[in-house]
Parts: C-alpha cells; sequence; structure tokens
C-alpha cells in the first residue's frame, strides 16, 4: 500500500524549535554549485522555487550562473476548486506574484519557463513533465525540485518526473523536502537523512528569500472566513532557516 496517508499534510506541523537543534547537530555536507552550472527548478506552483531553494537561487545568480525556472502549474488550486473564472484570476495573480518573486532572486521574466499544467493533477502529467525536462536539459545542469516522498501529490509527481529525467541523462539531482517538514518528525526514519545536503545562507541571502516570499500576497493572506493562509506560521519560520536542505540523488 502507499503510504501518503502517512505522510498527510494536516495537523499541527512540527515545530522549528524542534528541527532547528536536530538539523544543527548534523554533520550534512554543504552543496557546492559551479557557476558554470546552470540550475533547473521544476517548481509544482509558484512559491515553491522560493521554498525549496530560493537561497541557492540567489546565490547562485549573485555569483553569475544562469538559473531557469520550470513552472509546472499556475497555482490556480491553491484556494480549493471554484468557478472558472475564480481559478483563472488566481492563476493570473499566481504568476504576477512569481514573476515579482522571481525578480526578487535576481531572475530575468526569460527565466520563468511554464508549463501551464493542472494544478492537483500532476500526476496524471508525468510523462509530459518528463518530456519537457528533457527538451530544455543541457550539460552541466544541475536540477532541483520537490522531493519524491514529500507529502504533497505535486510535489511528488515533479519529484519522480525529475528522478527519472536525471537518471536517463546523468544530470545532478536535489530534491527539497517542503511539506515533509510538516508531517515528518525529528530523526523520522521516512526520511533519508544519510543524503541529505546543505546550503548555508548569509543574512543578504536569507533576506532576499524572504522578500522573494514576501511577494506571494495571494498565499499569505487568508483564503476565506475561518480559512487562513497557505503559507502559514510554520512555514515561515522554516523559510528563515540559515540554512537550506535538499536531498542528494542515489
Amino acid at each position: 500500500m502507499d503510504a501518503l496517508a502517512t505522510r498527510e499534510i494536516a495537523g499541527v506541523a512540527t515545530p522549528e524549535s524542534a528541527w532547528r537543534p536536530f538539523l544543527e547537530g548534523l554533520n550534512v555536507p554543504d552543496v557546492t554549485l559551479p557557476v558554470t552550472s546552470r540550475l533547473v527548478v521544476l517548481a509544482p506552483h509558484p512559491d515553491d522555487e522560493t521554498l525549496a531553494c530560493g537561497g541557492l537561487i540567489h546565490s547562485h545568480v549573485s555569483a553569475g550562473g544562469a538559473c531557469l525556472v520550470v513552472a509546472a502549474t499556475d497555482g490556480e488550486a491553491s484556494h480549493g476548486a471554484g468557478a472558472i473564472e475564480q481559478m483563472q484570476a488566481l492563476a493570473a495573480r499566481r504568476r504576477r506574484e512569481q514573476l515579482a518573486s522571481a525578480a526578487a532572486l535576481g531572475l530575468a521574466q526569460a527565466d520563468v519557463l511554464r508549463l501551464g499544467l493542472p494544478d492537483g493533477a500532476l500526476g496524471g502529467h508525468i510523462p509530459e513533465l518528463e518530456r519537457r525536462l528533457d527538451a530544455v536539459l543541457r550539460p552541466r545542469d544541475v536540477l532541483l525540485t520537490t522531493w519524491m516522498l514529500d507529502g504533497h501529490p505535486d510535489h511528488e509527481a515533479c519529484g519522480s518526473a525529475a528522478a527519472s529525467v536525471a537518471m536517463r541523462r546523468m544530470t545532478p539531482l536535489l530534491q527539497a523536502p517542503v511539506w515533509a517538514w510538516h508531517w515528518a518528525a525529528v530523526a523520522d526514519r521516512r526520511l533519508p537523512w544519510a543524503r541529505l545536503r546543505r546550503l548555508r545562507l548569509t543574512p543578504e541571502v536569507s533576506a532576499a528569500k524572504l522578500r522573494a516570499l514576501a511577494c506571494h500576497d495571494s498565499q499569505l493572506q487568508p483564503r476565506g472566513e475561518h480559512i487562513g493562509p497557505v503559507l502559514e506560521l510554520p512555514i515561515l519560520e522554516r523559510a528563515a532557516r540559515p540554512c537550506e536542505y535538499y536531498f542528494a540523488q542515489d
């Protein structure tokens, strides 16, 4: 049986006050990304590129490296199903937010490639995700996406597609846990800690990442009466970590 139910994004998140000392106590190798490599980030939804690796994007671009964000969806379902017009308006808003966030990380509009796949249904589009990644990847690229066991179906679809393409093309791959920090417990055996890698963020890079995240206003405001924002306080606290963490490909 698939263990997705055991990775349910619900209830109270494991607090950052528990994660921080645990992570700081690990002997985690540092990530090194040559400036000659292009960083290709497959983002399931607008804001995932910032949550997963906004610090890495900013650091790499500031050093003169190239980066391409592949936006799988426009995030139209973040507030739940609604009238087509409402979801289209939210998609347009989230596209604008993503471009503003990308600019805060040092990217240009041309550095964001939109696939326009359906939010919430990427599991049914894995072959297309693989095909589109195949079309954009070049030698010496480094691919980064969300973890293939992250707990969100779209995050897991992107992780699965990226892993398949990276293995076939022998492209270095990093996968960032985003929602796993919510449902996992400290030292949770379901997470591959031996493959954990770390990027230390300078105060300047951390500030740029938080500015980029602040551009996603639709995710920071309540979604409706008695419905809180998508980006709740535990997520914002994780985004303010002095390090980013990723799992390296086997």
